[in-house]
């Protein structure tokens, strides 16, 4: 496969262009980026359901091939203030194919991703429709594809549209429907999702365990504490370490575990850690892969929003672990400072480039300066 449709398409939407939409609908710049970095491989997943249907792919195909001779026009639009013409287009374009309630639902699902209120989310999907379908567009006409190559085309790119969703955002276009068209890169990545989500469970029986030989250093009214604790951490622990290949057997000891068997702080509940697992765990490894995918400017490019969206999420991890008890804190610690080796050879590898480190450098600096605080907690 010659190209990869969403670096292509997120080349074309300039960190100027994501300014001008958020501008346009009252957003900041880090909300609006968040939306578009998941917003693109939204959509295109949309359009690969859409193809999957062998009666829609007619319709499918005119409408690119439409769209890619006004893409200019569109990006003009927006950039001269002009984006409420290119929305409704876009509305228009992706309830055509996808039908008014699923676009909703789209939109909701961005929406909660970027924490932006729906309707706000609905008009920046409307914006980023007509600029997607018009690079796909321009695939189709470069490549001479008729209505059936062009749903090759889009199914093609499975595996590259779900790795640019970021961890649990899938789950929760699930439901839409729309992942249906990426054939087995969404069965995969949902069946890799459940074994994750059964982690916690499966480290509860060795938390319990600990916990039975802690007990006399830890009273009775701390237990079910304790033991939550010790099952998310586990399961975090487990999956980061031995999902890191830099790391041999003998350096993945559970720290963050036996640490937290002497805690005895109070008043944190089973849903808050087990939220910031999740969130630690999926922040690391969506920073990994995001690093490892660039390998020149358009990489680069199309990495910068995946980048920026887990610097956000380790803002809230930071913000998060705050109110967790000393152990619990040094704990988290204990798994970023594990991370940061392998992360720091990457991030060493893409600044040891000038041209991939103009664009990322500032990012990567960030995102060092946040995982430090971190490992210091």
């Amino acid at each position: 496969m010659a190209v990869n449709l969403v670096s292509l398409i997120m080349q074309f939407i300039t960190p100027s262009l994501v300014s001008k939409m958020g501008g346009a609908l009252g957003l900041d710049r880090d909300q609006t980026q968040k939306a578009v970095g998941v917003g693109v491989p939204a959509i295109l997943a949309g359009l690969a359901s859409a193809a999957a249907k062998p009666q829609n792919q007619q319709k499918l195909s005119d409408m690119m091939v439409q769209q890619s001779t006004t893409l200019d026009q569109a990006k003009s639009a927006i950039n001269e203030g002009r984006p409420g013409a290119v929305a409704e287009t876009g509305n228009n374009l992706l309830s055509s194919l996808l039908g008014g309630e699923t676009v909703n639902m789209l939109a909701g699902a961005v929406g909660r991703f970027a924490g932006i209120d729906p309707s706000t989310t609905k008009s920046l999907l409307g914006m980023l429709a007509p600029l997607t379908a018009g690079v796909v567009g321009q695939q189709q006409r470069s490549q001479g594809l008729n209505a059936s190559g062009l749903a090759n085309l889009l199914t093609s790119h499975s595996s590259q549209i779900m790795s640019a969703m970021p961890a649990g955002f899938a789950s929760l276009l699930g439901s839409t429907g729309l992942l249906n068209g990426l054939g087995d890169s969404w069965r995969s990545s949902a069946a890799a999702a459940n074994r994750i989500s059964d982690m916690p469970g499966q480290a509860a029986a060795s938390a319990g365990q600990l916990a039975q030989a802690s007990a006399k250093s830890v009273s009775a009214s701390h237990w079910p504490w304790v033991i939550a604790a010790l099952a998310v951490l586990a399961g975090l622990g487990w999956y980061l370490f031995n999902h890191d290949e830099s790391f041999s057997v003998a350096e993945r000891p559970l720290s963050p575990t036996s640490r937290l068997s002497e805690t005895t702080g109070v008043g944190v509940s089973d849903q808050k850690l087990t939220d910031l697992a999740a969130e630690l765990t999926s922040s690391v490894s969506a920073t990994r892969s995001a690093l490892q995918g660039i390998s020149d400017p358009l990489s680069a490019r199309a990495a910068l929003p995946k980048l920026q969206q887990v610097s956000t999420q380790f803002d809230n991890i930071s913000n998060a672990i705050s109110s967790l008890p000393p152990n619990a804190r040094r704990g988290v610690a204990s798994v970023v400072t594990r991370s940061m080796p392998m992360l720091n050879q990457l991030f060493d590898r893409v600044l040891a480039s000038p041209q991939t480190a103009e664009l990322t450098k500032p990012t990567i600096d960030a995102l060092r300066a946040k995982l430090d605080t971190l490992a210091k907690s």
